[in-house]
């Protein structure tokens, strides 16, 4: 008997859906068949399901929510009086991260699979919405290759050129790597990419050219042409120029990266490469020490004239901890995160740091955490496998991802628009959907016993759950369904 009620109940909701209207004020207004629930802001958002919508419910009566007045509104009231006229949408499933491959989705926002082909997936870069990384698809035909992939064009070849492709940046509409396709005749190559030109040779001097970086229409990469005499310099090009010597000095000067008028770089120094350092060039200026601590500093990435690095002072000898550090011209140096375990390979876009971290390896493997001085450090995406080596522009996040590893290898992810849409994904996959609802539910019950409350879903920082909490994170719920 109760199932058949329940039974009754299900499909009485869903032709209350379809075919229901509603009476305001003694005016009947039909309500279409898809209607949707959307947030307050009026942005509309991909229709609901029905256990989305029995979610919603179930976190209204447990945080006592008020819809607009409405201290108990039906489904029906649930599904219309939250709807701004206009904002009507289709009903469609919501489930797991968008699959994107060739085609454009409505709006790039949330959790976005970029690429799951057959075949690893490695070091994606992003400038605005288009992502580059390192392919092993034609592992057995041309090794490694390089592709891109946007939201207008879908994905695509850049160089399948024998040998291996590696290490690619973007900077608007160019594309830069290392190539080695010529290796016995000049070891391993700077090449570029840009739809007016093709593909053409930035450098293949003698030796090895490699780990390039881009900032508009200049490239600087570490220069091993003149190794015996100075060992790894760095050199640069722009389009005026040319080829130009950017730093000439003993030693090794590696991994660059550039941005605005700032270059920093890691120089590695000691009788048996026992240290590494970070120095940089600021404005143009001569090089200076911006980390000489003991113990490796490495993986710079740069913003304006805000340096983030990886850094081993605090490691106890075992290279089982490593941290993430800042440097800046007004505050001086800071520690970003010293979490247990490693934390490595960092990006930086405007306030947000963002890196790869394994404190939680047992667990989840390999994680993406973020910070920012507002927000401070929050998880981006903790979903089973290594999620690794992430890169960041604006507010879209990428990285390799190793949730699917049995079968497709390594994988190109990414959270787009994450810090306006990630307070909902309280469960840290780097998703937001029936799961984030249960969590939040499941963690309101509990903090109203009087367990220690989950920080992800306290939404406004006072160490409480209370209706606001439950207010902002449904909103922010419902903003990452729009379209």
């Amino acid at each position: 008997m109760r199932n058949r009620v329940g039974r009754l109940f299900l499909v009485g909701l869903a032709l209350t859906a379809v075919m229901g209207a509603r009476s305001e004020a003694g005016v009947t207004r039909a309500v279409p068949a898809a209607t949707a629930v959307v947030p307050r802001t009026g942005s509309p958002v991909v229709g609901l399901t029905v256990s989305q919508l029995w979610l919603i419910e179930r976190l209204r009566r447990v945080a006592g929510l008020d819809f607009h007045g409405q201290t108990r509104p039906s489904w029906l009231r649930l599904t219309s009086l939250i709807v701004p006229p206009g904002f009507l949408t289709d009903l469609t499933q919501v489930s797991g991260a968008r699959p994107t491959g060739d085609v454009r989705p409505q709006n790039l926002r949330g959790l976005v699979a970029v690429c799951t082909k057959p075949g690893d997936q490695w070091r994606p870069r992003i400038w605005g919405e288009n992502v580059v990384w390192v392919d092993w698809r034609n592992d057995y035909t041309t090794d490694v290759d390089i592709y891109a992939w946007s939201p207008e064009g879908g994905e695509r070849a850049v160089c399948t050129a024998p040998g291996f492709q590696n290490e690619p940046v973007i900077w608007d509409n160019r594309i830069v790597w290392t190539d080695d396709r010529n290796f016995d005749v000049s070891s391993t190559d700077i090449h570029a990419w840009d739809p007016a030109n093709g593909e053409y040779v930035i450098c293949n001097a003698p030796l090895w050219q490699h780990s390039p970086t881009i900032y508009e229409d200049n490239i600087v990469w570490s220069d091993e042409r003149n190794f015996v005499d100075t060992g790894a310099d760095l050199w640069g090009w722009n389009p005026v120029r040319g080829q130009y010597p950017v730093h000439i000095a003993p030693g090794f000067q590696e991994a660059p990266a550039l941005h605005g008028g700032t270059l920093a770089w890691t120089e590695e120094y000691g009788p048996a490469e026992l240290e590494y350092d970070i120095y940089a060039s600021i404005g143009g200026g001569p090089a200076q020490a911006i980390c000489t601590v003991l113990g490796w500093q490495l993986s710079p990435a740069v913003y304006e004239q805000t340096i983030v690095w990886e850094d081993w002072r605090n490691d106890d000898g075992n290279r089982s901890n490593s941290d993430i550090y800042a440097w800046d011209p007004v505050n001086g140096e800071r520690a970003i995160c010293t979490a247990p375990g490693h934390q490595e390979a960092p990006a930086i876009y405007g306030d947000i740091i963002v890196w790869e971290d394994d404190r939680n390896a047992e667990e989840t493997g390999h994680d993406i955490y973020a910070w920012d001085p507002i927000n401070g450090e929050r998880v981006v995406c903790n979903a089973p496998g290594d999620q690794t080596v992430p890169a960041i522009h604006g507010t879209n996040i990428v990285w390799s991802d190793a949730r699917n590893y049995s079968y497709t290898g390594l994988d190109i992810y990414g959270f787009f628009g994450w810090d306006e849409a990630s307070k909902a994904d309280v469960n840290g996959d780097g998703n937001t959907d029936e799961a984030d609802l249960q969590t939040f539910i499941e963690a309101f019950k509990r903090a109203r016993g009087g367990d220690v409350v989950n920080e992800r879903c306290d939404m406004n920082g006072d160490d409480r759950l209370t209706q606001e909490d439950a207010r902002i994170f449904l909103e922010a719920w419902l903003a990452d369904h729009a379209v």
